[in-house]
């Protein structure tokens, strides 16, 4: 894989692994000519996909001659309309694998000295639905890359497969959980203002195999949507946190590529605990879209995990103007939310509507389905 964004992969980096004779291996592959139509090729190319999928996820590069997993040389290919080979590729992963692949990307590498030549790129992230089978023409394989190349997966190795997805589902909450308990157990550095609260994790899903190693700045740390004009090195990573005593809140950007926020969503007014989901969806909005942008910069991909838990929420009701249904919703008798973790990879407002449906339910309100993450007005 190449440790860099894939959008940002250029003709240079291509030429690169030829230079540097980097070889295939677990998580990279080299393909000479683009995928054919006969049906043994597209079997082929949803064979070499879905073994990334299975095993660490990886970066699978057409125009690329190898001999033994070796670059010789970089030749590109030259499809008729690069922009109509990407969709058929994305078609065919579509309909041809089950489950179907979250996350996975296709980009277009242009040689800018000859623009109809270039590389296809298709990233394809460690999934949290492996194992994946090949269904195309009636198949029913499942394939797994090792360093040496692909191979169907015997009984054992679906078995293990299997026992891996759960893992992972269980690593990503437990990830999440971690700062829960720092929070509830008074082992964060500075006190946060009283409750309600949200804890929010972004949890890129190849940190739970593999973790990032960054090495967080002020300046490459990510803000809470409150703002955070206060910076605190720590164990993790950075703290960047509102300097009030309480704070209002904080983002912990870690050097393994998670971000946590922690930022109060309600309060009392005229004698009554409230939530206000609208302003909690702004700025949680604010808040990923700010950590995303930052985090790519630094080569964090996705897809990507969105936890959310909602704390001291006991004895509160959610108030939200003309969105609510009118009746007077009970108080919560629960002290914490936690909505199931969602999973992200292009319009997270509209990726993350099931959740917030979720949340609003908690409730005991129904959210507006149609109604993006963050653009309900008051």
């Amino acid at each position: 894989m190449i440790l860099k964004p894939a959008d940002a992969i250029t003709w240079a980096d291509l030429l690169q692994l030829n230079a540097d004779q980097r070889p295939e291996d677990r998580r990279l592959e080299y393909k000479r000519d683009l995928v054919g139509q006969r049906d043994a090729d597209k079997k082929e190319f949803l064979a070499d996909v879905s073994a990334l999928a299975n095993a660490e996820g990886g970066d699978l590069i057409y125009g690329v001659h190898a001999v033994d997993g070796v670059p010789r040389s970089v030749d590109g290919v030259r499809p008729d309309s690069p922009d109509a080979e990407k969709l058929r590729l994305e078609n065919l992963l579509r309909d041809g694998l089950s489950p179907r692949i979250i996350g996975h990307s296709l980009h277009w590498i242009a040689d800018p000295a000859a623009p109809a030549r270039g590389g296809i790129l298709i990233r394809t992230p460690a999934s949290l639905a492996a194992p994946h089978r090949v269904v195309f023409q009636n198949s029913n394989r499942f394939y797994i890359r090792n360093a040496t190349g692909k191979h169907e997966m015997d009984v054992h190795e679906l078995r293990g497969a299997f026992i891996a997805s759960a893992a992972l589902e269980e690593r990503i909450a437990a990830l999440h959980e971690d700062i829960v308990t720092q929070w509830h157990t008074g082992q964060l550095p500075f006190d946060i203002v009283g409750d309600p609260k949200a804890v929010v994790s972004l949890i890129p899903i190849r940190i739970a195999q593999q973790p990032y190693a960054l090495s967080p700045t002020y300046e490459t740390a990510c803000q809470q949507p409150l703002g955070g004009s206060t910076w605190l090195p720590a164990l993790e990573g950075i703290y960047r946190y509102e300097p009030s005593s309480p704070s209002k809140g904080f983002a912990l950007t870690r050097r393994t590529g998670q971000v946590d926020f922690c930022w109060r969503i309600g309060g009392r007014r005229d004698d009554e605990n409230l939530v206000f989901p609208l302003q909690f969806e702004r700025e949680l909005v604010a808040s990923l879209e700010g950590a995303l942008n930052m985090l790519r910069r630094q080569g964090v991909d996705g897809p990507w995990v969105v936890a959310i838990s909602a704390v001291g929420v006991g004895d509160h009701r959610i108030v939200a103007g003309n969105w609510t249904t009118g009746h007077q919703a009970p108080n919560l008798r629960r002290q914490r939310i936690r909505i199931p973790a969602a999973m992200v990879e292009g319009d997270f407002r509209q990726e993350l509507i099931p959740a917030m449906r979720l949340f609003w339910a908690a409730f005991h309100e129904e959210r507006p389905d149609a109604q993006p993450v963050g653009s309900m007005a008051q």
